[in-house]
C-alpha cells in the first residue's frame, strides 16, 4: 500500500528567494499533494516565478496559499499567467 501526502503546511518557515525556487522544482513535480500552504515565507519575485513556472506542469495541486510572501506586481502577474495554463487549481491566497 502506497501513502500519499495531500495536505502540507510549510508556513512561516522564511524560506525566501532562493527556497521559492527549490520549492518550485517540488511543486512541478508533485504527485499528490492536494493542499499547500507556503503563507509567510519571503518568496519574492524570483520564488513566485518558480512557482508560476511549476503551476504550468502541476495536475494535481487544488488548494495554495501564497499570503505575505511579497511577491509584487511581477511576482503576481507571473502566477495569474500561469492560472491560464493550470486547470486544477481551484483555490488561490494571494493576499
Amino acid at each position: 500500500e502506497t501513502t500519499v501526502l495531500k495536505h502540507l503546511d510549510l508556513s512561516k518557515n522564511l524560506f525566501g528567494e532562493s527556497g521559492g525556487q527549490l520549492l518550485g522544482s517540488a511543486i512541478a513535480s508533485n504527485v499528490g499533494l492536494i493542499h499547500l500552504n507556503l503563507s509567510w515565507n519571503h518568496l519574492r519575485r524570483k520564488g513566485a516565478h518558480s512557482i508560476a513556472n511549476a503551476l504550468k506542469e502541476n495536475t494535481y495541486l487544488k488548494m495554495l496559499n501564497l499570503s505575505w510572501n511579497g511577491f509584487g506586481d511581477d511576482g503576481s502577474y507571473a502566477i495569474s499567467e500561469a492560472l491560464k495554463v493550470n486547470t486544477t487549481l481551484e483555490e488561490l491566497d494571494l493576499t
